[in-house]
């Protein structure tokens, strides 16, 4: 051991000289043979090999990248790579019944969406990303498909988005390399990978650059132009995002294998690992990569975890540290918060009637891998850990996904730094949890500048307090005006947003004639078919609803709704905004029953388009119902926001302000 302690001290030491040559960047080295060391989701590195393997770890945390070197202290090339677990592959048992004799890692089966990904690169398509569910096989296919095309090109692993950005100007001047980026949102967001960046690494001159990315398909989602809403802070973030997405050729990895994959899986039966994983998936229900993976077994022992005298304890862990990530927050937490947070989910389902276990013996049974394959919670250095990304992305598939403890959000809150605070806040708005987001954004506008203050001014107007709304939004039009100009994308956004809340503050007038002088300059900046453009004429026409100028307001909505099913589509849900405020117009005019009948239709869309437990949808079904009891048919209203009230409570929660205005109109139409 001493021995080969002092190797990887030495190998350290070359590593050193190394980096200082580089200069600029400032690179973590992670050292170690193959297998003793494992890159997260968040790049952190578990390694082992006593004192003197903790104090190199101690020195690679001081650094703000990730970059894999050789034992020969070089910059890696992708041949160097041979263990895909290394590059976030999941492992799999060592056969089919948790014994020896095959590697952690099966052969590998090729995918339909192979050639697809092949003709990209050799397409000159540098930037490549698949698309999938979690443990669909994206970084095995994009392992393998590197492995093979790109041997000899040097390797490089940001551990975060700070240090990605970091990464560019050395990226630059390697003449080939291959960045790779698993779990590519990661990346994104305030302080992360820009299109410009991306562009620069794949124009470079006398130098190659290939991306290689992973993404799941929520988190792809979640960027996608369709989910922008009309009056969302940080509409530039997700923009920002959704400009790198663009550059990629983006591949679509399926988690359920067609019959041609299937049987080429069968003829590598000789691993019985594969053929089981193949009988498994049979029904056509799961993936085999997902069998490989043990990630449906996993989930059945976290679920059996929670019987009474069995291992409570680490099924609340585990709770906690899937919830974190649901959260918004996908760091390896500290043993100490993680500590913190499973309390409440113990306390939850029953406390010390569970008869939990020991706080050790807990940890030990999350961390053990299942037939040496994946474990719940994934152990990374300093007492970190990670939950399994399959459990947060199974968690908020379900309908409704259960509600994150407020306990939860506070403890992670009170942990996050500024840029953590933020992408926490984000995630808690859309999530419709305004108070948490709020206290997020609090912290994270302290270092955060504007966007943080611009979310945190949303909530609030969100919340129930248009005035202040206006009153925040009034100083940040002040600052970006003298920082940025009259003409830059966020003063203007700003200005959009402080109209829209002195509106809704009870000055209608007023903010129609501030709203006017917002589209004059958005047409005039971005164009009139601009979507912020158009989401100021949305506004302009509710605010002309609300002054009492039914007619313009009617005309306006027209205009927009016209140009938007133009530009957008039928299905584009600013387009279904813009007849949701038709609709609402309508009945304000006193056409109760014409406006019950466009947003019965309008319900049927939204459910088709966003899902039934969407918060425009359950907007829709509350006005809906409101209109059918200003027509007359006040018991049918009664029953039908019922029902909308027990969908908010179990969505939103009873102390939401959607929550609260559901309840006020039940008892308007209830006998």
């Amino acid at each position: 051991m001493a021995r080969r302690a002092g190797r990887l001290m030495a190998a350290g030491a070359r590593v050193m000289r190394l980096v200082a040559a580089v200069a600029r960047p400032v690179l973590t080295l992670l050292l170690g043979p193959p297998g003793t060391a494992v890159g997260g989701a968040a790049g952190a590195a578990a390694s082992s090999g006593g004192d003197a393997l903790e104090r190199v770890a101690a020195r690679q945390q001081a650094l703000p990248g990730l970059l894999r070197f050789s034992r020969r202290g070089r910059v890696p090339t992708v041949a160097d790579a041979d263990d895909p677990i290394w590059l976030g592959v999941h492992p799999a048992a060592p056969n089919g019944h948790g014994g020896t004799g095959f590697g952690r890692v099966p052969a590998f089966i090729d995918r339909d969406v192979m050639p697809q990904v092949e003709a990209a690169l050799s397409a000159g398509e540098g930037f490549v990303l698949l698309v999938g569910e979690s443990t669909a096989g994206k970084s095995r296919l994009a392992y393998e498909v590197m492995r093979q095309h790109f041997p000899k090109y040097h390797l490089v692993v940001p551990d975060s988005r700070e240090s990605m950005v970091r990464l560019v100007d050395f990226v630059v001047r390697l003449p080939r390399a291959v960045v790779w980026l698993d779990e590519l949102d990661v990346y994104l967001g305030a302080g992360g990978l820009t299109a410009g960046q991306v562009r620069r690494m794949l124009d470079a001159e006398g130098s190659r650059v290939v991306v290689l990315a992973t993404m799941s398909a929520q988190q792809h989602s979640r960027f996608g132009a369709r989910t922008e809403a009309d009056n969302e802070p940080g509409r530039d973030v997700l923009r920002s995002g959704r400009e790198v997405i663009r550059l990629a050729a983006t591949v679509r990895v399926d988690r359920t294998w067609s019959a041609a994959e299937l049987a080429r899986a069968r003829r590598r039966a000789e691993d019985p690992r594969i053929k089981a994983a193949v009988n498994g998936a049979g029904s056509g229900l799961r993936g085999v990569a997902e069998y490989l993976a043990a990630a449906p077994q996993l989930l059945d022992e976290w679920h059996n975890a929670w019987s009474t005298g069995t291992h409570p304890r680490a099924a609340a862990l585990v709770a906690a540290a899937a919830d974190a990530r649901r959260a918004g927050y996908h760091r390896p937490l500290p043993e100490d918060v993680l500590r913190r947070m499973h309390a409440v989910h113990l306390e939850r389902r029953g406390g010390m009637a569970l008869r939990p276990e020991p706080w050790a013996e807990a940890l030990d049974w999350a961390t053990e891998p299942l037939h040496a394959t994946s474990s719940l919670l994934l152990p990374r250095d300093g007492r970190r850990y990670l939950a399994f990304d399959y459990l947060h992305h199974t968690l908020d598939e379900q309908v409704p996904p259960p509600r994150i403890p407020g306990e939860v959000w506070e403890i992670l809150i009170e942990h996050a730094d500024a840029v953590d605070a933020q992408d926490i806040g984000a995630t808690a708005y859309q999530r419709g949890d305004l108070a948490h987001a709020m206290a997020a954004f609090e912290k994270a506008g302290v270092d955060r500048g504007r966007l943080a203050r611009q979310w945190y001014a949303t909530c609030v107007g969100e919340a129930g307090d248009p005035g202040r709304a206006a009153g925040l939004y009034g100083e940040l039009v002040a600052e970006s005006t003298g920082e940025l100009g009259p003409d830059a994308r966020e003063t203007l956004e700003n200005r959009n947003a402080y109209a829209r809340y002195v509106g809704m503050a009870g000055h209608p007038a007023e903010a129609v004639e501030l709203l006017r002088g917002v589209i004059a300059d958005r047409t005039r900046v971005l164009g009139a078919d601009h979507s912020h453009t158009l989401n100021s004429r949305n506004n302009l026409a509710l605010l002309l609803g609300e002054s009492g100028r039914i007619g313009p307001a009617l005309a306006e909505f027209e205009a927009v709704l016209a140009d938007r099913t133009r530009l957008l589509g039928a299905d584009h849900p600013h387009t279904l905004a813009a007849r949701s405020g038709h609709a609402r117009a309508l009945g304000a005019a006193g056409h109760a029953a014409e406006a019950a009948d466009l947003l019965e239709i309008l319900v049927l869309d939204r459910t088709r388009v966003l899902g039934d437990d969407h918060p425009a949808t359950l907007g829709s079904r509350n006005a809906y119902a409101c209109f059918v009891g200003d027509g007359g048919d006040r018991p049918h209203a009664a029953r039908l926001l019922q029902q909308i009230l027990e969908d908010r409570i179990r969505y939103l929660g009873a102390d939401h302000p959607w929550t609260v205005r559901t309840e006020r109109e039940l008892a308007r139409f209830r006998p």
